[in-house]
């Protein structure tokens, strides 16, 4: 079975399972576009989720119009069929767009290198590989950050300087010295004493949680439900044309596929999750209600004050070597 069978087959069966487990229920779950769940392995657990999910992202291309012809170029094989990228292979095309001019300062953070290297990667740098492969990526920041770039224009690969996590929240420290260079709490302490000192101490304010979860839902349920059934007729499964969503924040990514609404209005959000085994995905697919558990992102696990979002975007796509594209921006921002 070559990639796009794969991805069709797993869509078929996860289709199948939500429409019989919605069926007698008042709520309605919008799916979107065909997509494939790429776990991780052992070689890959605690580094390579962004990976992985990119490579979800790469799966929903092979079904839909977002491919661009340099993305076919490298997804098919010499016989004709497709096959998802693996890890190594990613880490190469990242390396090439850096190497093209895409994204200089976060391929500074990152030293330029990261074949062969257990090296987190988030939001920016996946946006750098779709665009590099001409397929539109747009991302979008919600919660509190900003403010701690002292009026710069805040980059979308805003990590700590040191260690490489993808997105800073809680407490974190910004160089007095260095314009772009910024610490989490645990580098501060182990690295605060150095030559980017002194440190200015950025906490996100109280309440910030609670308000970027709620923009996050809103902004999903926009996105899922356009041009689809109107209000109150929505009910069971919805399949959309809408391509897959990355979602990032501290320490973790996961690839959204969906957006669950009961009939008292409450929301959450259909994921898939690297870190979920194929073992456990597939009692996902057969076992009734089960995914209930496992694939879905309530209100209440949106504790982080700050998330990205990549999604596709076409009027951005087939130009692999636009400069316009190779800055790297959030395109919306909601603090």
């Amino acid at each position: 079975m070559d990639a796009d069978d794969a991805t069709v087959d797993f869509y078929a069966k996860l289709s199948a399972r939500l429409d019989a487990d919605l069926q007698h229920e008042d709520g309605a779950l919008w799916l979107c576009s065909p997509v494939r769940h790429v776990p991780s392995t052992h070689e890959d657990v605690g580094w390579g989720c962004g990976w992985r999910n990119c490579q979800m992202l790469l799966s929903s291309t092979l079904t839909s119009d977002c491919q661009s012809t340099v993305c076919n170029q490298v997804l098919c094989q010499d016989d004709g069929s497709a096959a998802l990228p693996d890890i190594p292979t990613l880490q190469c095309l990242l390396e090439a767009a850096w190497a093209a001019g895409f994204d200089p300062d976060g391929a500074a953070q990152l030293g330029h290198k990261v074949q062969g290297a257990k090296t987190w990667i988030g939001t920016t740098e996946i946006a750098v590989i779709l665009r590099f492969l001409g397929v539109g990526a747009r991302i979008i920041d919600f919660g509190v950050r900003a403010h701690s770039r002292a009026g710069a224009p805040p980059h979308a690969s805003f990590s700590c300087d040191a260690c490489g996590m993808a997105i800073i929240q809680g407490t974190w420290y910004h160089s007095l010295v260095l314009d772009d260079y910024d610490l989490c709490a645990r580098c501060h302490r182990q690295h605060g004493g150095g030559p980017a000192g002194p440190f200015e101490c950025v906490q996100s304010p109280p309440g910030s949680a609670d308000r970027a979860a709620v923009q996050l839902l809103d902004w999903a349920r926009t996105y899922f439900t356009e041009g689809g059934p109107k209000e109150g007729q929505a009910r069971g499964l919805l399949r959309t044309s809408r391509p897959p969503l990355y979602l990032q924040h501290q320490g973790h990514s996961r690839t959204v596929i969906g957006l669950l609404e009961n009939a008292q209005g409450a929301q959450a959000l259909l994921v898939l999750d690297p870190a979920v085994t194929s073992s456990a995905m597939h009692k996902a697919l057969t076992v009734p209600k089960y995914w209930r558990s496992g694939m879905l992102l309530q209100p209440r696990s949106l504790g982080h004050p700050q998330y990205q979002v990549l999604r596709f975007d076409s009027t951005g796509a087939g130009v692999p070597e636009s400069d316009l594209s190779k800055v790297i921006l959030a395109a919306e921002a909601f603090p």
